[in-house]
């Protein structure tokens, strides 16, 4: 066990907030958002430096338009609890395989009162899907 663990450990959640962030914003996002997501992050008790946070998003701006399509499924509360569907790594590989798209565990992509959340992003044409059962 090293010592960057507990910094691993938070580098990791940033990565998997910023995901879901960008998701939300369809990769684009305004200063307003920003402000936004900087409280999101404070209340989880992420602060992030200013470089931290533009390298961690143009990280995951880069992997939000990887590939043609892709399937952003939201992993956090209350999205992870209303799933009444198998997202073990096994069975999205499996999927991914059959749909033909890579299929993404993000962190929260917003409307959290409509759980669970997905995404599905084709080209640049984005479409959420809310409440979803199956």
């Amino acid at each position: 066990m090293g010592s960057s663990s507990p910094e691993r450990h938070a580098a990791t959640e940033l990565e998997f907030h910023a995901s879901g962030f960008l998701v939300r914003t369809q990769g684009i996002w305004t200063e307003g958002a920003l402000v936004q997501f900087r409280h999101f992050l404070k209340l989880r008790r992420l602060e992030p430096t200013t470089e931290e946070l533009t390298q961690v998003l143009a990280r995951a701006k880069q992997d939000y338009f990887s590939g043609n399509q892709r399937l952003y499924l939201c992993a956090a509360q209350p999205c992870c609890n209303n799933t009444g569907y198998d997202v073990s790594q096994r069975e999205l590989s499996r999927l991914s395989n059959e749909i033909g798209a890579n299929i993404v565990k993000t962190g929260c992509q917003g409307p959290c009162k409509q759980a669970p959340v997905l995404a599905l992003r084709i080209g640049a044409k984005q479409e959420v899907f809310a409440e979803v059962a199956t």
